[in-house]
């Protein structure tokens, strides 16, 4: 995001090339930054410092006296504590904004744009899902994935995303998971499933290592296969003509 920001008005392939390397033929990656520790770190203390009991409190105090139609007083170091709240929630804004223009203009160079979203849910996030064709949510066979995985199926329809736009791979199966990907398709009925990834770390291990694609390795593994089927299924549901 932070990379895009100077040629944000329009994205040429150029701008895309200098800053975004080749993976291989046609696909190109735009990484994380390499200090993204200290980024997470930093909104944690951000996060920490806004939620103090004292000024979580100061917070509930003034909401209640407005619904009171109450005269509000405000000393001096809470109106600084209030300005960094609205300073906050502007950047949060601006960062929006600025997620929607990426990916706007992102699809408008390339066929298909995919997005490694964060846990969290946040607005950048929440823009990247809303401007998605496809939300696809990656699932293992154990009780916590498949709890996690309803959970945020319930909310994002909550939040506005589309059922319609919603689907599942199951990723690690095997001969040996307690749970079969039968029953996982019956826990998310109504929701389409595309691809099932074997689990086979051992084969995907050096390919992780240095950085290079299984899927173009030549080999012809069980993964391979699912990978090669999983991309066409991806295709299949958002042709390129509706990508584009």
């Amino acid at each position: 995001m932070l990379d895009l920001i100077p040629v944000l008005d329009g994205i040429s392939r150029t701008d895309l090339e200098s800053i975004a390397p080749p993976m291989s033929e046609r696909l190109r990656l735009l990484p994380a930054p390499l200090d993204i520790e200290r980024t997470e770190f930093t909104r944690d203390l951000l996060e920490r410092d806004v939620l103090e009991d004292d000024r979580a409190t100061l917070i509930d105090e003034l909401l209640l006296a407005v619904r009171r139609g109450q005269q509000i007083q405000i000393g001096h170091e809470q109106g600084e504590y209030l300005e960094l709240l609205l300073k906050k929630e502007k950047v949060k804004q601006i960062l929006a904004v600025l997620a929607r223009r990426t990916v706007q203009s992102l699809r408008r160079n390339y066929h298909y744009v995919v997005v490694d979203t964060p846990t969290q849910l946040d607005d950048m996030t929440m823009t990247t899902l809303e401007l998605s064709d496809l939300v696809l949510l990656v699932c293992t066979p154990d009780v916590p994935s498949i709890r996690a995985t309803r959970a945020a199926m319930t909310l994002l329809g909550e939040l506005g995303i589309r059922r319609e736009s919603m689907a599942f791979v199951l990723n690690r199966s095997g001969r040996r998971a307690e749970i079969s990907s039968t029953d996982i398709r019956s826990l998310f009925n109504g929701y389409e499933q595309l691809g099932e990834l074997p689990a086979d770390f051992r084969g995907l291990q050096p390919f992780i290592n240095n950085g290079s694609l299984i899927a173009q390795s030549g080999a012809n593994t069980a993964l391979v296969r699912a990978l090669n089927k999983f991309a066409a299924q991806v295709i299949e549901r958002v042709p390129i003509a509706r990508a584009a």
